[in-house]
């Protein structure tokens, strides 16, 4: 019961390990690639490092808790701050996996392949995202590409996340792509820099895919 409590509490610190706006952002714009992509990071975080931190209490000879569910509480949460642990800086990480422990190369090792994959299912995220995106995009006339460009550069520029400076250069390189795209001697060069400004915002920003234009 224990470990099962430990791959049910992993995962739930999984799910937490985003903010809501990624998966906003993923299952706008791609339901079933978002869903392929949760289910397989969701396994690795979860299923991987609950098992992780059942594991290493098991190789720690950690007495066993009176209450297994308490037990599994505890392991969910080690297995999963261990997953994310950096262990290329340090060889004792906040989960209590000290390098004098029994087995404790092998759970480091499989941490960092565990975090690894995690990395892996978020590129994957982020790229079937970024293929529907494209694809929207390349769909769309000028007058729409425009009003689209125009509500991303306002929402961008009421971001908190990105610095003033940054805010500005988004706002130079947006105008600069509208301009060309509305002269007729550079309109594909136009179109072209505008779409991939569009593309490279909405993925790096996550932003949800609008209803209508």
């Amino acid at each position: 019961m224990s470990l099962a409590v430990a791959i049910g509490v992993a995962a739930v610190f999984a799910v937490f390990g985003f903010p809501f706006t990624f998966y906003q952002c993923w299952f706008s714009w791609t339901r079933a690639g978002a869903l392929g992509g949760f289910l397989l990071y969701l396994t690795l975080a979860g299923g991987g490092g609950g098992l992780l931190g059942w594991t290493a209490a098991y190789l720690a000879d950690v007495p066993p808790f009176s209450n297994p569910a308490l037990g599994g509480l505890f392991y969910g949460i080690a297995g999963a701050f261990a997953v994310r642990a950096d262990f290329r800086t340090s060889t004792t990480t906040s989960t209590g996996l000290s390098s004098a422990g029994r087995g404790s190369h092998e759970l480091r090792t499989a941490a960092s392949l565990l975090g690894k994959g995690i990395e892996w299912s978020t590129g994957l995220l982020n790229a079937v995202t970024r293929r529907q995106v494209k694809s929207w995009l390349a769909a769309l006339t000028d007058d729409q590409l425009l009003g689209f460009t125009y509500d991303l550069v306002h929402e961008l520029q009421e971001s908190p996340a990105i610095p003033a400076n940054g805010r500005t250069a988004i706002g130079k390189k947006a105008v600069d792509a509208m301009g060309a795209l509305t002269t007729a001697a550079t309109h594909a060069e136009g179109r072209s820099q505008l779409t991939h400004f569009c593309l490279r915002q909405v993925v790096d920003q996550h932003i949800p895919k609008p209803g209508n234009l």
